[in-house]
């Protein structure tokens, strides 16, 4: 059987399952405090504070946000060897890294809120993103935040810049985050084709799904499903199993259909397409860095340059992640934070031009 179609046969199997929420998000590493959003979701927020022993930078204390991207959570960031978090703790960030409504240290309004599986990429932007950044402001005394984007990360980022929020992020970095789904490829087609398992109330079952592949890691590690995520040459396979258990979530159905629009009319557009954010990109100015990964099957570099060409900003930067680009291997998308080489080749290009940017 083909993986692809064998991945599509779970997601029918396993059915609109709720991942069970962590009750007492407040015993976890790192976790800082609560934000409550403006329609009635309690969201986690963790925090690694500057490392004191760079208290003379003259960026010490500056915020830095890390929204994290699909189907994950905070461990995108935080993961042992490959800590984008830590690193930019150590050169003496204040770095805040908020988790999206679903994922399981999240509370909705009710029960059924959480467990029917209706937000979408919208929501995230217009209650999430103000909360968090109004709380960050407030605890850190700073009135500008740097915004860390991977993936879905980078898309709010690119929302963000268009709205009310804008004026509160003083450079924006975007990890493998498309402008446009141009030139889409069969990855993308596959994902239309799987439309109809989308289920019609509750969660897509993320989580339950890579758990239950996670032994594939190391039983075939060729799968094209893997490959879809990382560039297995540039990760370690007993890393990718120790992150399912902590880091994979759910996602919304409502997020799964508005992504599924996105792919169709390959533009990142608001879930009732009156809001053409592709289009809207031209008037952001914000300082801003795009990188892109070599190989990466979901989002390919020509789709993070769709982003970069319609930028307004006159501070703008494109890499793309590969060997013919300077670095030891090609990276993939999920690599982009959690690869091999990570940490010597991609957090400094994101701290460095951080530092640069920052009071």
């Amino acid at each position: 059987m083909r993986r692809p179609l064998l991945g599509l046969l779970l997601l029918v199997g396993v059915g609109a399952c709720v991942a069970a929420p962590i009750r007492k998000p407040e015993t976890l590493g790192h976790y800082a405090l609560t934000v409550t959003t403006d329609d009635g979701w309690d969201l986690a927020v963790f925090r690694y504070p500057p490392t004191a022993t760079a208290s003379a930078q003259p960026w010490f204390g500056q915020p830095v946000v890390l929204w994290h991207g699909t189907s994950v959570n905070r461990f995108s960031y935080m993961t042992e060897g490959s800590d984008l978090a830590l690193h930019l703790s150590e050169r003496g960030f204040d770095v805040w890294i908020p988790e999206y409504r679903g994922d399981r240290t999240s509370r909705g309004p009710t029960r059924k809120a959480y467990a029917s599986g209706e937000w979408d990429v919208d929501d995230i932007a217009r209650h999430d993103v103000p909360a968090v950044i109004t709380r960050v402001q407030i605890e850190s005394k700073h009135e500008q935040v740097f915004w860390v984007g991977h993936s879905l990360g980078g898309i709010l980022g690119y929302m963000t810049m268009q709205g009310p929020e804008a004026d509160a992020v003083a450079g924006l970095v975007t990890i493998g985050s498309p402008g446009a789904w141009t030139h889409a490829q069969r990855l993308a087609d596959k994902a239309m084709s799987m439309h109809g398992a989308v289920p019609k109330y509750g969660q897509v079952p993320t989580r339950g799904i890579a758990k239950m592949l996670k032994t594939t890691v190391n039983l075939a590690p060729d799968d094209p499903l893997l490959h879809a995520v990382y560039n297995l040459d540039n990760v370690d396979a007993r890393a990718l199993v120790d992150f399912v258990d902590a880091g994979m979530e759910n996602i919304g159905r409502g997020t799964v259909a508005q992504y599924l629009r996105w792919i169709e009319t390959e533009r990142i557009t608001s879930a009732d397409g009156s809001i053409d954010y592709t289009e809207g990109l031209s008037g952001v100015t914000v300082p801003t860095l795009l990188l892109a990964g070599r190989v990466d099957h979901i989002v390919p570099p020509w789709t993070v340059r769709a982003a970069f060409d319609r930028l307004g900003s006159p501070d703008k930067q494109f890499q793309v992640l590969g060997r013919g680009w300077g670095q030891h291997h090609d990276y993939g998308h999920g690599d982009l934070l959690i690869g091999d080489w990570a940490e010597d080749e991609v957090f400094p290009l994101i701290s460095g031009w951080i530092e640069a940017r920052a009071n």
